[in-house]
């Protein structure tokens, strides 16, 4: 009798170490109540920790970059990645992250996670694009990188994006500063500190365009590549210093889209 009750009790003992083992050994799950927008093409990817586009995330270094933003924003909470841009340098992303209609950037430098953008980078990090992977809408809205068409604005807004009633103004009031184009897109609007000022950042015929506002006017524009090769001039942007020209040319613009800071210089 003592025989068996010593094998049950070992047998118990076995069964709850193996359990044990089991649970400790578990990859993390899904962040409870949150879902990923599947019909958006989105999925849980245990990896990074978050929702993501499988085909988004291909090529160089780009999930690893994922996985180091998320973790550092908190690999708990929810984060759906809907961008990652890479420079021409490894180690230099900006992880694009969103939550409950707030949006989150992590720039990542030599691998490390920076404040902010990294504004001086010498080896001409690439131009910023707006979210691929789909065919535009009747609207030139690419539905598939989360942008709708909104009516109110004028332009293709990110789903649960801007919120704030303010930054809506500043998106319509930089809209129609520019004119109605088919596809135009609000990518993000920066508060500043003056008065009525921001800084509205569009996505219009394939290229980055700022436009500036101050005491809640439009008071000007950046320019685009095209713009500048028109005039004539370069964009420094493969240089030790892209922040001024040379000795014998001037600042004719400053150029949306790069990590770092481009200027157009003319002779």
């Amino acid at each position: 009798m003592k025989s068996n009750t010593s094998l049950i009790i070992a047998g118990v003992i076995v069964v709850v170490v193996l359990v044990g083992f089991t649970a400790l050994k578990k990859p993390p799950e899904k962040p409870p109540a949150y879902e990923c927008l599947t019909q958006a093409g989105y999925s849980w990817d245990e990896y990074v920790g978050a929702c993501v586009k499988s085909q988004s995330l291909e090529g160089g270094n780009m999930r690893e970059a994922a996985k180091v933003a998320v973790e550092y924003a908190g690999a708990s909470e929810g984060f759906t990645v809907t961008q990652v841009d890479a420079a021409t340098v490894d180690g230099i992303f900006l992880v694009h992250l969103t939550k409950d209609g707030e949006t989150m950037q992590v720039a990542l430098n030599n691998w490390q996670v920076t404040t902010g953008e990294p504004r001086e980078n010498p080896a001409a990090p690439k131009l910023l694009p707006i979210p691929a992977g789909g065919e535009p809408d009747e609207d030139g809205c690419i539905g598939t990188a989360l942008y709708v068409w909104d009516e109110s604005i004028g332009a293709c807004m990110r789903i649960r994006g801007i919120t704030d009633e303010n930054q809506r103004t500043a998106a319509k009031t930089a809209v129609a500063y520019m004119g109605y184009e088919k596809g135009t897109s609000v990518l993000g609007v920066d508060t500043l500190t003056c008065r009525g000022c921001f800084n509205v950042h569009l996505y219009r015929g394939g290229d980055r365009v700022d436009v500036y506002l101050a005491d809640s006017k439009a008071t000007g524009k950046t320019m685009t590549p095209k713009e500048c090769e028109t005039t004539g001039g370069r964009i420094t942007v493969n240089e030790t210093d892209v922040t001024q020209c040379q000795p014998d040319e001037k600042e004719t613009g400053k150029i949306a889209g790069y990590l770092g800071t481009a200027l157009c210089c003319n002779k």
